[in-house]
């Protein structure tokens, strides 16, 4: 609440509506998305374009999440 309150006062309701729909185009907005889309749009930095890299990035396996993985470590070492 304090931040909105710090926006409006420093900013006013269009920059603080143009920052949350800045950061609702790039994703799921926090607070601190927001505010930090904010002070770019008051000290004139603008958005920032987003990065292309120049090389291709290189194809990584899918990541297994949970404990499976250790349940079979734990099984060849029961087996020994």
């Amino acid at each position: 609440m304090k931040r909105l309150s710090f926006a409006l006062k420093d900013g006013g309701l269009k920059k603080v509506t143009e920052a949350l729909v800045n950061a609702s185009e790039r994703g799921h907005p926090s607070a601190e998305s927001i505010q930090q889309n904010f002070y770019q749009l008051i000290n004139g930095r603008g958005l920032r374009p987003t990065i292309q890299p120049k090389q291709t990035l290189p194809k990584m396996p899918k990541a297994t999440r949970g404990l499976s993985h250790y349940d079979q470590l734990l099984n060849e070492v029961n087996a020994e």
